[in-house]
């Protein structure tokens, strides 16, 4: 089901709406560095986007943590996600209008979320800009759809599932499969859970742009020493 603009839809039919825990329990700042972190970003990254030491950072982890009772940083980007929409109509729309500023600024990066065996239940407009497809050439596809024929041959999608569980977020950067063939990706694969598993999240976007920059870079070094060698 393709997530539309309307927060609602996007609460309802994206069965997004099971969490005992209230969004508007974390401050707006615990919020954007755990949506970074969903998003692929590292802790320096995220450090550096929000002009933060990173003794600060890790504050704001700990107190999104214990706020949301969560037991690990996952846990709180799982539990943000899962966000359980309830209290007053005003209430409401504040933390509906906090998710859709969220999707808008999510717009370059590709969202999904499967059940727990795998399959894909819902995602965002972005699927169509990252990976190329409509909704209904999505529906009911598994998430070894956006990994490359050799790893799908080597079940590395059910693996990085299996790791995500018991290790944590898995950081993916490298070779993906979309529509039209592969792209440079760098994304989060993460578990959600509600005391036990519902399924995984992950958040994927092309940088293919930084890929060729640093090789363009790389090529540029190694012609460089060859010269400073050749010269010596």
């Amino acid at each position: 089901m393709l997530l539309s603009n309307e927060l609602r839809d996007f609460s309802l039919q994206g069965k997004l709406a099971e969490k005992e825990q209230d969004i508007h329990q974390l401050s707006h700042r615990e919020v954007e560095v755990a949506l970074l972190a969903a998003q692929g970003l590292t802790d320096k990254e995220i450090a550096e986007r929000l002009s933060l030491s990173p003794g600060t950072l890790r504050t704001y982890w700990e107190r999104a943590r214990t706020k949301l009772d969560a037991r690990s940083r996952s846990h709180v980007i799982a539990k943000l996600l899962h966000t359980n929409f309830q209290g007053t109509q005003k209430e409401l729309e504040a933390e509906m209008q906090l998710l859709k500023l969220f999707l808008a600024s999510s717009s370059e990066y590709a969202m999904i979320i499967t059940d727990a065996e795998g399959i894909i239940q819902v995602w965002n407009p972005g699927i169509e800009r990252v990976l190329g497809y409509k909704a209904d050439e999505w529906v009911g596809q598994h998430l070894r759809i956006i990994y490359t024929e050799e790893e799908r041959l080597a079940k590395k999608a059910e693996r990085d599932m299996a790791e995500s569980q018991y290790n944590g977020p898995v950081l993916q950067l490298g070779w993906h499969s979309k529509k039209d063939g592969i792209f440079w990706g760098r994304g989060t694969l993460f578990a959600l859970w509600d005391g036990e598993l519902q399924g995984f999240g992950k958040v994927l976007g092309d940088a293919t742009e930084t890929k060729e920059l640093v090789d363009t870079m790389k090529g540029l070094s190694d012609r460089l020493d060859s010269l400073l060698r050749q010269s010596g």
